[in-house]
């Protein structure tokens, strides 16, 4: 577990290491110092970005899915590029698909994926007052897990996260872009299409009416792919249960509540705000939804899409509440100390944490 609780101690001492030198005199907030104090910052999230990428990218049996990846990327190896992209979602057999012919294997397959969910997190979480709390919000579960089990959601979030902050940015052909890749790493971020969309619709309540008639159309458009009919019969006709899954949606329900309560106080543009808006009532919904459902898989794994918000809330968390920085370091010790508590309740205590416990790399046993 050593690995794991690094990943966790990391941004959590820089979170905290953050908020002193905030609470440091005028004298030493000077510009020169502000401006090594952001190359250090960067300098450091790009060696912790590494350090994940070789946690993640060189683990060995770790991952409930770990043994369907491998015989997934034996089956895309041994055929046509035609056949391979039938296999599972194109953009994921497509990479799998080249990285195997140039000899490389699920090591490297593995660091493509997490390396997008990470960077994808460490582009988010820059842009929140406290980029290491949010990152901390992150480790027990989406990087953890969701990066180290799920390759194929994994990469899928991350440029999901990258279509937020080209959104955020107003680049909105780079928003398509990224969205129509994160679609063809995992079917399930088609999710994301009309939420981005109707973000530049003025009215919210034509936003909302506007994204369920654009579901409910490419429900009927992709109802026959053969992708599509293999999530429906793997997740809903099914009827797959997923152990924790009350416990993950809950995880979401929390930070967009206080979203939607807070949101006129964050230092945000209007845009930006309705997307965030959209993706905090739809993990409320998704709490109504799981009670209804034939499978709480379905719902747990569309849940993934949308946990980024809690990245976002706990990283604007002291500026939600109006706290000045000096003296937000409670409510920054009570954040980490809810993140240290998730993670020690997960892998000692979920039902599958067995899949990721005790550590092991290709470069040695167990940690």
């Amino acid at each position: 577990m050593l690995i794991y609780w690094l990943l966790m101690v990391i941004p959590a001492a820089l979170a905290v290491a953050g908020l002193r030198k905030q609470g440091t005199s005028r004298e030493q907030r000077a510009s020169r110092s502000q401006s090594n104090s952001a190359i250090m910052g960067s300098f450091l999230m790009v060696v912790f970005w590494l350090f994940y990428n070789l946690v993640a990218g060189f683990r060995y049996q770790i991952g409930g899915d770990w043994f369907a990846y491998v015989e997934m990327i034996e089956r895309i190896g041994d055929r046509s590029i035609i056949k391979a992209i039938q296999v599972t979602d194109s953009g994921f057999a497509l990479a799998t698909w080249l990285m195997t012919r140039i000899g490389l294997g699920i090591g490297a397959i593995n660091t493509l994926c997490s390396g997008l969910l990470s960077l994808g997190v460490i582009r988010l979480a820059r842009r929140t007052d406290h980029p290491w709390l949010a990152i901390t919000a992150a480790v027990p579960y989406l990087l953890i897990v969701v990066g180290m089990g799920y390759i194929r959601q994994a990469a899928a979030i991350g440029f999901i996260l990258f279509a937020i902050n080209a959104m955020a940015d107003r680049r909105n052909w780079g928003a398509l872009i990224y969205l129509v890749l994160a679609a063809s790493f995992h079917a399930s971020a088609l999710i994301m299409m009309p939420f981005l969309a109707v973000a530049y619709v003025r009215s919210l309540r034509l936003a909302l009416i506007l994204m369920g008639a654009v579901s409910i159309a490419g429900y009927f458009v992709l109802s026959g792919s053969g992708r599509f009919e293999q999530i429906q019969d793997n997740y809903i006709q099914s009827g797959y249960a997923s152990s924790g899954a009350a416990i993950r949606i809950l995880m979401n329900v929390g930070p967009a509540l206080l979203f939607l309560f807070v949101r006129e106080r964050l230092p945000i543009s209007v845009l930006e705000k309705k997307v965030w808006i959209l993706i905090s009532l739809a993990s409320l919904g998704l709490a109504i939804a799981l009670p209804l459902s034939p499978s709480s898989t379905f719902i747990d794994r569309l849940g993934l899409l949308f946990s980024p918000i809690q990245i976002y809330v706990f990283g604007y968390l002291p500026h939600a509440f109006n706290i000045p920085a000096r003296r937000s370091g409670l409510l920054i010790f009570l954040v980490v100390g809810y993140c240290i508590m998730t993670q020690l309740i997960w892998l000692n205590y979920a039902a599958n944490a067995g899949a990721w416990v005790p550590y092991s790399s290709i470069f040695s046993r167990n940690y």
